[in-house]
């Protein structure tokens, strides 16, 4: 099948697409858009999962943004964290608190390894295995990292009384736990039926 020819002056003008057939907005010319999501969120809007998901996004932006200063990468700062909270992690189980796949997990170590902010011992229990530890120089961009998280969080619930603060973060709570249970029921059954 041969294609169809297109002028020179037809090449420099974009290809119409039927988007009314897609349900997506024309394309139009890269502008600055002061709402870049009002399409998605009009769309969204009534869906709590994309909500959060949405808020996820733009606090990790926002954050990465911030700890710029502090040195590590929005992922790496996300890695440090969760080897505070479980000192002796393996880099699996650090992958799947990232969610992340266990070799990007693994580059990401490595990284912090050489900056010398992790180190890796071995696991007694499981000679293959790596558990990972802060190092005394993690500590003090560990503690800078939370105050620039807890001036996020102050910023943003700012316009918030205390009561829905506590309110929204019941409710989410709630949402989380729900979740976690279905995950967990569900591991159960599948051991069950395997």
């Amino acid at each position: 099948m041969a294609l169809p020819y297109r002028t020179a002056a037809a090449m420099e003008r974009p290809i119409r697409r039927p988007c009314s057939v897609l349900n997506f907005p024309p394309r139009r010319k890269l502008t600055f858009d002061y709402n870049k999501y009002s399409y998605y969120m009009r769309c969204m809007e009534s869906n709590i999962a994309f909500l959060c998901s949405d808020i996820g996004r733009l606090f990790r932006k926002r954050f990465g943004e911030l700890a710029r200063q502090s040195g590590p990468t929005g992922a790496q700062w996300r890695a440090l964290l969760v080897v505070q909270r479980y000192p002796g992690i393996n880099q699996g189980m650090l992958a799947e608190h990232l969610d992340v796949e266990p070799i990007t997990a693994c580059r990401m170590v490595d990284r912090l390894e050489q900056a010398k902010l992790i180190e890796r011992r071995r696991d007694p229990n499981d000679r293959r295995a790596w558990a990972l530890f802060l190092t005394e120089a993690a500590v003090p961009t560990v503690s800078e990292l939370k105050a620039t998280g807890a001036r996020l969080l102050d910023w943003v619930t700012s316009d918030l009384t205390e009561q829905e603060v506590e309110t929204l973060s019941r409710c989410l709570s709630k949402i989380r736990d729900k979740i976690v249970t279905a995950e967990e029921n569900g591991s159960q059954q599948e051991s069950h039926n395997g």
